[in-house]
């Protein structure tokens, strides 16, 4: 009984999720078609999109929060101890060992994790919400990872952190059976797969927190969270499994009060890319009436008809008495040049819903210090809520899973003793992260400038800075490795003068 109760809650929640989410749909597939086309949101084609302005902005967009936060070809992250006076040699070991270990996996050409973690915030960028997915492969002993199709993915929770995901899967009748196995599926699925008939058949994947079907249904899972695949047509659970923690992270763009989805700059930016995209249509339509004018003729010739193809001949197009020209062209007097201002002011708006000129500006060869902290701040102001965001929701909970899944998989070894999970914290070090300490250096540089200036009369204000944790500080902002840095020299052995 407890298996029906539980089909059904999943069947209904389903049906709740896909209903309520509707008209978000609708913005969706607006999105698509005009910024986004390749993606199969919506069955909509491309047909009346005129201008690219939206599509290379979100492109540039997504590129630059890659590079920016997770970029494959520098240390963008390691772990640390959160209370220094347990980060024993021991403890240092560890968390080395593992920083390197989740890097590798990340780095594995096999599971793909840099160009998924593009697609993720491809989604961001033009839907507002992404979803990756990791989970075992115990075949490869290897972590894979995916970025759910949001058209089939449904988030769900009481509160405003996700605790649900609802999948809906579709698979024919051989990929079921190579999925679930030849005891665990339908008739239906056995027979249409002997016959090789193509049908496919529909399923939901539900992971929830077990605490939730055990109020319900008095289930006895032992995992935080449950996981059931259940046939749609059959409304059976064709398998049962869980998680110690929660494989999917959900990350939002920016979201609205009691509303778990997010908006996206290509939401936000929607009513004017629709209409220069308008705009470039009427551009083309006018541009082809000048070249190609419609022909003004005697009422008779319009029944022959004009051929104005190149190298045609036009009969009767001359009066053989006057000499005078019976057919002209209509001169239209179009003005270009005030739409296309109006088009390129459209244009601009669009770029800097996706924040374009602030991610393309070019330092000058000679640019100083100050103004390269000037530009900084602006842009930690502007997009500094939203990568924070990026960490907390995606980055944080997705390189602790990973630290878990490579230990369960015997690739990372366990935990030292009096050690907890809870005791690790993910330091960024990403070029983001540097923007953050580029002020903090700045200032740093300004005061021992200073110190410098005022220590012939004041020879003891060095001893007011910890010159410790200031080279620690200018090394991270200029992105040098934790490992080349030497933490066995003291603050003491520096004042003293020590090398």
């Amino acid at each position: 009984m407890n298996n029906q109760q539980i089909v059904k809650f999943t069947l209904d929640l389903y049906n709740k999720l896909q209903s309520e989410r509707e008209e978000l749909e609708n913005i969706w597939g607006e999105v698509c078609k005009y910024v986004r086309p390749n993606l199969a949101l919506t069955k909509e084609k491309a047909a009346d999109v005129y201008d690219s302005t939206a599509m290379l902005a979100a492109e540039y967009l997504t590129s630059s929060l890659w590079s920016y936060i997770s970029n494959s070809s520098t240390n963008w992250f390691y772990l640390k101890a959160k209370d220094s006076a347990k980060e024993n040699p021991l403890i240092k070991a560890y968390l080395h060992t593992a920083t390197e270990a989740i890097k590798d996996s990340f780095h594995n050409s096999q599971t793909g994790f840099y160009y998924k973690c593009y697609e993720f915030y491809a989604d961001l960028v033009n839907y507002g919400t992404a979803i990756f997915y990791t989970y075992e492969d115990l075949t490869r002993k290897e972590v894979s990872y995916q970025t759910c199709n949001l058209q089939d993915t449904y988030i769900y929770s009481a509160s405003n952190t996700v605790d649900t995901v609802i999948r809906k899967i579709v698979l024919s009748a051989t990929e079921a059976l190579d999925f679930f196995g030849e005891n665990n599926v339908s008739k239906k699925i056995l027979r249409s797969s002997k016959e090789q008939n193509n049908e496919e058949f529909t399923f939901l994947h539900i992971t929830c927190p077990a605490k939730i079907m055990a109020k319900k249904f008095h289930s006895s899972r032992k995992m935080p969270f449950a996981s059931y695949y259940i046939d749609v047509a059959e409304q059976s659970i064709l398998q049962e499994s869980g998680y110690f923690e929660f494989p999917f992270m959900v990350s939002r763009w920016y979201t609205h009060t009691n509303n778990l989805y997010g908006q996206s700059p290509a939401m936000i930016a929607l009513p004017d890319i629709k209409m220069v995209n308008a705009m470039a249509k009427t551009m083309l339509i006018a541009a082809q009436k000048l070249i190609d004018p419609p022909m003004l003729a005697p009422n008779e010739l319009s029944i022959q008809g004009i051929k104005t193809v190149p190298g045609s001949v036009i009969y009767g197009g001359i009066d053989p008495l006057t000499g005078n020209q019976l057919i002209k062209p209509l001169a239209m007097g179009i003005e270009s040049g005030n739409t296309y201002t109006m088009q390129e002011q459209v244009r601009n708006s669009v770029r800097e819903s996706f924040f374009y000129s602030l991610l393309l500006y070019a330092y000058s060869a000679n640019a100083t210090a100050t103004e390269v902290l000037s530009v900084n701040e602006q842009k930690l102001k502007i997009l500094g809520s939203k990568i924070a965001r990026i960490q907390s929701e995606f980055l944080y909970p997705l390189i602790k899973r990973q630290l878990v899944l490579l230990q369960r998989l015997g690739l990372v070894q366990g935990l030292p003793i009096s050690f907890h999970w809870q005791d690790i914290e993910v330091v960024f070090l990403s070029s983001w992260n540097r923007f953050e300490k580029f002020t903090d250096s700045f200032a740093l540089s300004q005061t021992s400038n200073f110190i410098q200036s005022v220590q012939s009369f004041c020879p003891d204000a060095y001893k007011l800075v910890d010159w410790q944790a200031a080279i620690s500080l200018m090394a991270e902002a200029n992105g040098l490795s934790k490992n080349i840095m030497n933490n066995n020299i003291t603050t003491n052995n520096l004042t003293k003068g020590e090398k």
